[in-house]
């Protein structure tokens, strides 16, 4: 049966794709959602040439959005074990440093270069069609059949990178995620990835587009904390 209601989020920027994927969850609450952010990076000149795991890095470099500022700051109720604290901003370099340096890093690193030099800069032809580095790997289903809420699975399960006319894209599948804690980490984590590769292989930054196939919070109350606060930014940004 096909869903009655709209199961894909879009912005041009993280935040916004974020704010229209909370919306959505609250009122519908799909168990499946597609997040696209269409225009990922704000200064092509601040891409780092390296894998930076410095979030403030990389706030130059992506378009996080206007309203990143005002929901940086709000604590949610579990602490990053990477940033070292609770608030969203915290939560967002989490990520970052999860994905490019961390246990996401240590599953895919190896086929995310060869990706870029072997598939984007290697030869033309049937290599694009091979830009794909898997996360969750026999070992990590064998785990997870066994004891469904085990620790440490990733929630990344799969990332396939397209292009299209010199211009390079992301798709990120994720097996389950918490939507509040890492729902717009994982987003941002995406887009530092496409960044980083793109720069190396001297392409124009696409689109951000993740597949999440299961929709789960480790508590409800960030999302609702996040979706108020984003409405009183939007609010002030009207009366502005």
């Amino acid at each position: 049966m096909t869903a009655s209601y709209r199961t894909e989020a879009i912005g041009g920027s993280f935040v916004e794709a974020y704010a229209d994927a909370v919306d959505l969850w609250l009122r519908h609450r799909p168990q499946s959602l597609t997040v696209r952010v269409t225009d990922p990076v704000s200064e092509p000149s601040a891409v780092p040439n390296i894998r930076d795991t410095q979030f403030n890095t990389w706030r130059r470099a992506l378009r996080l959005g206007g309203q990143f500022s005002g929901i940086e700051d709000l604590s949610l109720s579990k602490t990053s074990p990477l940033a070292g604290g609770d608030t969203v901003a915290h939560w967002v370099e989490d990520r970052v440093i999860e994905q490019l340096d961390g246990g996401y890093w240590k599953q895919s690193g190896k086929a995310i270069e060869e990706c870029i030099g072997e598939g984007l800069k290697g030869y033309p032809g049937n290599r694009r069609n091979a830009l794909i580095a898997n996360l969750f790997d026999e070992n990590d289903r064998q785990r997870a059949m066994k004891a469904p809420q085990v620790k440490g699975l990733p929630c990344v399960s799969h990332l396939q990178f397209t292009t299209d006319f010199g211009t390079l894209g992301l798709c990120t599948t994720l097996r389950s995620q918490f939507f509040g804690l890492k729902g717009l980490g994982n987003l941002v984590a995406s887009g530092a990835l496409l960044a980083y590769a793109a720069r190396q292989a001297d392409y124009e930054v696409g689109e951000v587009r993740e597949e999440v196939h299961n929709v789960t919070t480790h508590d409800e109350g960030n999302v609702r904390k996040i979706y108020r606060r984003l409405q009183e930014s939007d609010r002030t940004c009207f009366e502005r």
